[in-house]
């Protein structure tokens, strides 16, 4: 369930799409026990001198998984900001939202894991990145 941690994890690695920059982030933890959610404070800035709309994409990357997908969609939501304006995004990971497919059910998996953040429409390579790692496995109901 999503419910807002401690944040103890910070980065500093902004990248700029056509109007906004995104940086000044962190993770509830870099360490996350399965079954557990994930939270993320992240800073999203307009800095064009125009109003803008923007749709911020989170993408799993499971760095340790061998055979699975590259990168899941775990987050997309639209922002609207007005020129040279800075939002604090707080966004909850929701465990199943970590989970894969597997043998005919939901299982979260150990290992090392990255989130990617991107602005939509832009490559998939270019983004800010937050690694952590999940201890123990979970089968979902």
């Amino acid at each position: 369930m999503c419910i807002q941690d401690q944040v103890v994890h910070s980065f500093l690695s902004p990248r700029v799409t056509n109007a906004f920059r995104y940086g000044s982030g962190s993770l509830s933890t870099t360490t996350l026990a399965a079954g557990d959610s994930l939270f993320l404070d992240l800073f999203a800035e307009n800095v064009s001198d125009s109003p803008a709309n923007e749709v911020v994409e989170i993408y799993l990357l499971p760095i340790s998984l061998v055979g699975g997908p590259r990168r899941s969609l775990v987050y997309s939501s639209e922002i609207h900001l007005a020129p040279r304006s800075t939002e604090l995004l707080k966004i909850c990971i929701d465990a199943r939202q970590l989970s894969y497919e597997r043998h005919g059910g939901r299982t979260i998996l150990a290992g090392l894991y990255q989130l990617s953040v991107y602005g939509a429409g832009h490559a998939l390579d270019s983004g800010a990145v937050l690694s952590f790692l999940i201890t123990g496995q979970l089968r979902l109901r």
